[in-house]
């Protein structure tokens, strides 16, 4: 297992942090203002996937393009405690989403004690067969899609996705 704390990444192009099949533990780590690729797409500030085990703990994901978290495919469990995810803005591409988080494509998240807040497009989106678990989670000020006005919508569970949510 690879552990980090006390973290600050900044302006990183495409993803922020990426943990792809690995297993790690980290603390107090910032993820913020990433930025697209020359054409526009990317921005992400944590990308969780390929059979991933991580656990976040006081985290801050701010200011980041495209999906401020996302945790995808099957065997991929993310587990994020006292994590802010703020800010998300669109992709410079075409306008389009700036999720706070996104769990998709059979992956499994659980998030306890966090702020989604100020996103656009979707707060949170569960989807394909994902499965989440929120406990006194706050979703707030969604902003609508910047590319058509569409959305701003807090949670949207989709496509044979599972969430458990406990107080707020």
């Amino acid at each position: 297992e690879v552990s980090i704390s006390g973290v600050l990444i900044e302006r990183a192009t495409q993803f922020g942090f990426v943990a792809s099949g690995a297993s790690v533990a980290a603390a107090k780590v910032v993820v913020r203002d990433t930025q697209s690729l020359s054409n526009g797409s990317f921005g992400r500030g944590i990308r969780v996937s390929e059979g991933a085990q991580v656990s976040f703990s006081e985290g801050f994901v701010s200011g980041n393009r495209d999906v401020g978290v996302i945790v995808l495919n099957p065997d991929t469990v993310a587990s994020f405690e006292a994590m802010v995810i703020e800010g998300t803005q669109e992709r410079d591409s075409d306008g389009r989403d700036g999720r706070g988080m996104q769990v998709i494509d059979g992956a499994e998240l659980s998030l306890t004690r966090g702020l989604v807040s100020g996103n656009r497009q979707l707060g949170v989106l569960v989807s394909s067969g994902a499965v989440a678990t929120f406990e006194d989670v706050v979703i707030k000020n969604t902003q609508e899609q910047a590319s058509d006005g569409s959305g701003g919508r807090g949670i949207n569970i989709q496509e044979g996705a599972a969430l458990t949510f406990t107080r707020g």
